[in-house]
């Protein structure tokens, strides 16, 4: 208390909201009362808090306003509590429209006109779920034992052209999701040995992260590609994960 009694109030006010005290002084010359009044405070420490404000104004003998009383309560906990709903809210409506896009994926799909719209169907949407900013779905040839590009967003003709024919042994992030039968992430391709030699196409092309998933045939063998592509480092969470496995099932 001896550090605080004679000090202006705005003390505990962080800088960027000190332009309150002066709406809050208006409001109790005027009379009002002020309840609820959520913002936030500097503990001693220069931590912020968040609080609720109640102020009364405080009058004298004649009625006049001569001060205020002011109570606030840490509200921390409320906060958390608000944020956390407002995350789950958001979560929940993601998986909603991520259902629903799927829904009307394998409507669509029933009476695709042919296996590339389809595909180019697929794609379009696994891109758009997963927030990624390219992708490209691959057919494996056995004849020349190599992956061939079938449906892409976003690439320029020169990324087309240079994985326009991916053998299995050569590092790329879908010959070794390709080799290995599962799901590869790369979440650097910068960091990552196995993609060394591929690092000048894909900084043309302007990813860092990729993420192929095969696609299997009902007896098991592998046989495509589904691959999507990030300007920065990711790895997608494991709901993303969830998705891109249906997205290459319907494939």
């Amino acid at each position: 208390a001896e550090e605080a009694v004679g000090r202006p109030i705005t003390m505990l006010f962080p800088a960027d909201r000190l332009d309150e005290e002066e709406r809050i002084i208006a409001r109790i010359r005027s009379g009002e009362r002020v309840e609820h009044f959520d913002t936030v405070r500097l503990r001693k420490d220069g931590t912020a808090i968040p609080i609720s404000l109640t102020i009364s104004p405080i009058r004298d003998e004649e009625g006049r306003i001569v001060g205020a009383s002011k109570i606030a309560r840490d509200i921390t906990e409320r906060t958390q509590a608000e944020a956390a709903l407002r995350h789950s809210e958001r979560r929940l409506a993601a998986e909603l429209e991520a259902i629903t896009r799927l829904h009307d994926l394998s409507s669509r799909l029933l009476s695709a006109a042919d296996l590339t719209t389809a595909l180019n169907d697929v794609l379009e949407n696994a891109v758009l779920t997963c927030g990624a900013d390219f992708g490209n779905i691959q057919l494996f040839n056995p004849r020349n034992e190599s992956l061939e590009i079938v449906a892409q967003r976003g690439f320029r003709q020169d990324f087309l052209d240079y994985f326009r024919f991916v053998r299995v042994d050569e590092g790329s992030c879908c010959a070794q999701a390709m080799q290995s039968g599962e799901r590869i992430v790369i979440e650097d391709v910068e960091l990552d040995p196995a993609y060394e030699p591929h690092l000048r196409a894909a900084a043309a092309a302007g990813y860092r992260g990729v993420t192929s998933t095969p696609l299997k045939a009902h007896d098991g063998s592998v046989v495509g590609m589904l691959s999507v592509h990030f300007r920065s480092p990711r790895r997608p969470p494991e709901r993303d994960g969830r998705l891109l496995d249906l997205y290459a099932r319907h494939a």
